[in-house]
């Protein structure tokens, strides 16, 4: 009889463990790759450094945030992002970055140990979540800084609400990676590129000494009298 309750116990330790919901974890994926990325390529002056990317505080743990309605936000124990949000967020918008700008000097901060990036883009996170199936909202406010000069020479906000093209949580991480590639190809890439600044292409040296014994007299006597 006394080995009754702790058989009992044994019996509903086991179920709970088999009743135990799996964990699924999502990771943000590259929206913009080198064969989607078009345009010319800028004269990107030094290296560029993403981040810090700084977050809400509801969207500091790993756990999945949802939207069902106003002022509520869910977190879920078994949908977690694999690896902590801002740094996914700022790798992400790097390798993007790349590919758009065509460029191997854009990396996640600080970057190389030795290395002296001359701009900085930093990232404050306000929205990163929403539900699946109906939309998803990603707002922050973005600046860009020369680290040369130590002043901020861009900056904004940027807003975008989409819809979420399923009701599972994989299309929902779809959508917010969708999201951080509008951000990138809408915003930071062409922010970047003006700081870039005007295309120069130098032009073919022309030889002009042949040119001098092609003239003929009449030309030579009308260059004397303008000089």
């Amino acid at each position: 009889m006394k080995g009754i309750p702790i058989l009992l116990f044994l019996l509903t330790l086991s179920g709970c463990i088999c009743n135990t919901a799996p964990v699924h974890q999502y990771l943000l994926e590259n929206m913009v790759t080198p064969a989607t990325a078009t345009g010319a390529t800028p004269r990107l002056r030094g290296m560029i450094v993403i981040g810090p990317v700084s977050l809400a505080a509801e969207l500091e743990s790993l756990s999945i945030v949802t939207r069902p309605g106003p002022m509520e936000i869910r977190s879920s124990s078994t949908r977690l992002w694999a690896a902590p949000l801002d740094e996914q967020m700022a790798a992400v918008i790097s390798r993007e970055l790349s590919s758009l700008l065509h460029s191997d000097r854009i990396t996640v901060y600080p970057g190389p140990r030795f290395a002296s990036p001359r701009y900085q883009v930093e990232l404050a996170v306000e929205r990163f979540d929403g539900m699946p199936g109906r939309e998803f909202t990603c707002r922050l406010r973005w600046s860009i800084s020369d680290l040369e000069e130590g002043r901020m020479v861009r900056s904004g906000r940027f807003a975008l609400t989409l819809p979420v093209q399923g009701t599972t949580y994989r299309d929902y991480v779809a959508a917010a990676s969708t999201a951080l590639a509008r951000l990138s190809r809408k915003t930071l890439a062409p922010a970047l590129v003006a700081l870039a600044g005007p295309h120069v292409r130098q032009a073919p040296h022309q030889p002009t000494c042949k040119r001098e014994e092609g003239r003929t007299d009449e030309e030579k006597n009308v260059q004397k009298d303008a000089l």
